[in-house]
């Protein structure tokens, strides 16, 4: 079953780069990782402030404090 042109892989990067030409993907990519790596900043800053502040380890709490605060992020997002 032929499923369309077949591209050599020196014909390969050349396109997947092009893709990099519309600005409006280099926008959504440049959103998309600002956007991960803030959450990602801010995941593990609340861990921290569980963990360390709040002793959550020591006193047992650690699941709820983090089941609370992933919902919170869930719910943020929408």
């Amino acid at each position: 079953m032929e499923w369309g042109l077949k591209t050599s892989r020196a014909d390969s990067f050349p396109q997947s780069v092009s893709v990099f030409t519309c600005r409006s993907f280099r926008l959504f990519i440049g959103i998309y990782l600002f956007g991960q790596c803030g959450m990602d900043f801010v995941s593990g800053m609340a861990v921290y402030y569980v963990d360390d502040v709040l002793n959550g380890y020591g006193n047992g709490y650690f699941t709820y404090l983090m089941a609370v605060l992933l919902i919170s992020q869930l719910t943020g997002m929408h």
